[in-house]
């Protein structure tokens, strides 16, 4: 996986807490892998949530919930969406350092695997006041240069839900050159 340029925390209407990740998934070697799932973790101080239900697409109206994805050595980029699943989980953004890992689980092995790096991202007492409210959350635009996230809140509008990266600007990911045979 490489590093995530946007990651999103926010309250979805009707699905409640939502992490969200624009990133390219890849395969280090030549062969195909088959990813059977993908699900985040959340950790803030000694409290982890997992977010179990993955979907992905584009924009909100392209979003599947996802049951497998063929990744080669050229790539496949997809925005990431990991929900709770419908068991009646509580989920607050509440301020404090963050610490978000991407599991995947590969066909044909046993457990699944962490895959890039840990993601830390921050909420102030501030930010975190502001993002109470369904309809609310927390983007994090990565810096390269200071290789971190810089977090500001998020408000999404009461219409249904576009795309989430339109609410923040027009921005078309970099697909990547098709892998040569």
């Amino acid at each position: 996986m490489t590093q995530p340029t946007i990651v999103a925390f926010f309250r979805h209407r009707a699905d409640g807490p939502r992490v969200f990740l624009g990133t390219l998934l890849f395969s280090t070697s030549k062969q195909n892998h088959v990813v059977e799932n993908l699900y985040a973790t959340l950790r803030r101080g000694d409290t982890i949530q997992t977010f179990s239900i993955w979907a992905y697409g584009e924009n909100q109206a392209s979003m599947t919930r996802a049951s497998g994805l063929s990744v080669d050595h050229g790539g496949v980029f997809h925005n990431h969406h990991f929900m709770l699943p419908p068991d009646g989980s509580k989920y607050d953004f509440l301020p404090g350092e963050y610490v978000l890992d991407i599991f995947a689980q590969v066909f044909g092995e046993r457990a699944p695997a962490k895959i890039g790096d840990s993601l830390r991202l921050a909420i102030s007492r501030e930010d975190a006041d502001a993002c109470k409210d369904e309809g609310t959350g927390m983007v994090f635009n990565w810096a390269p240069d200071g290789r971190r996230y810089h977090g500001k809140p998020l408000t999404i509008p009461e219409v249904k839900i576009p795309d989430l990266l339109q609410l923040l600007g027009k921005f078309t990911p970099l697909k990547p050159p098709a892998a040569s045979e």
